[in-house]
């Protein structure tokens, strides 16, 4: 498996310019060598080419089921050969070793044992409690919520990724955003590759959920209320032994006072209006 650079005129200007393709050799059932494009990566393909080998081991590595090497991975190389390597998986290239020239006269039936002790997995990602989180953004209508809120649809999309994965798997936005594209396959629930979503959308998509949080709590609770038929309840709570630590001279909802916990020397919660 190689990246194959090829020059081209731009039938409208008359200007070179280059496109990139992975291409995959192999020898056919005769033993005569044989090429296939596994993958077209456009006019854009920005890799440096003194590294085109090493990203091609490495999607070859992932089709082949190989975990990855952590120890001396790159990290941006390795982001694209993810990406590369399910663009592969999902437009149904295969890597051949040998490859058979059917006769003309082969019948459509053509039966193959398979030994399923020796089949390998690739590319392996975590759907299920995900399928339970979109369950639960989609009865809540989380998704449309944001977009009234003045989200565009990839926003929604990222946003709704946050919520989901930080369900799944809470962690750092650093954390999440490495989760949603090597390890979640919520993106094949969302409709939204998330191996194109940086981490800066993805910081965006969290200051977005804050700026909008008033609206977006309100819109849920709304739905919530709709969604289980619940009754407005009023509760009261007896605050006067929950009091703060440190001095608080910004909090106007703090007060020195008589504590029932003998805690006289912190600020006391007196007032929730």
């Amino acid at each position: 498996m190689y990246i194959r650079k090829s020059t081209q005129l731009d039938s409208k200007t008359g200007k070179p310019y280059a496109t990139y393709r992975l291409v995959e050799s192999y020898r056919n059932s005769l033993g005569a060598p044989r090429q296939q494009t596994l993958l077209n990566l456009g006019a854009h393909f920005s890799i440096p080419e003194k590294d085109w080998k090493l990203l091609s081991d490495r999607i070859e590595a992932i089709l082949q089921g190989q975990p990855e090497l952590s120890f001396d991975s790159d990290i941006p190389l390795e982001t694209e050969a993810q990406r590369i390597a399910k663009l592969v998986v999902a437009k149904g290239s295969v890597i051949r070793k040998n490859q058979s020239i059917p006769a003309q006269n082969q019948p459509l039936e053509d039966y193959q044992r398979v030994d399923v002790n020796s089949m390998t997995h690739q590319d392996v990602r975590f759907i299920g409690a995900e399928s339970v989180g979109m369950h639960a953004a989609t009865q809540l209508g989380l998704g449309e919520i944001l977009r009234r809120t003045g989200l565009n649809d990839k926003q929604a999309d990222v946003a709704v990724g946050i919520v989901v994965a930080r369900l799944v798997a809470p962690g750092s936005e650093l954390a999440t955003h490495r989760y949603l594209q090597r390890d979640s396959a919520l993106d094949e629930l969302l409709g939204c590759d998330f191996s194109k979503v940086s981490l800066y959308n993805l910081y965006q998509a969290g200051d977005l959920l804050m700026r909008h949080k008033e609206q977006i709590e309100a819109s849920l609770y709304r739905r919530e209320v709709s969604l289980f038929n619940l009754e407005e309840v009023i509760t009261l709570y007896d605050l006067t032994n929950t009091y703060f630590e440190g001095r608080n001279l910004s909090n106007a909802k703090a007060k020195m006072g008589r504590s029932k916990e003998k805690r006289n020397d912190c600020c006391l919660v007196y007032s929730c209006v």
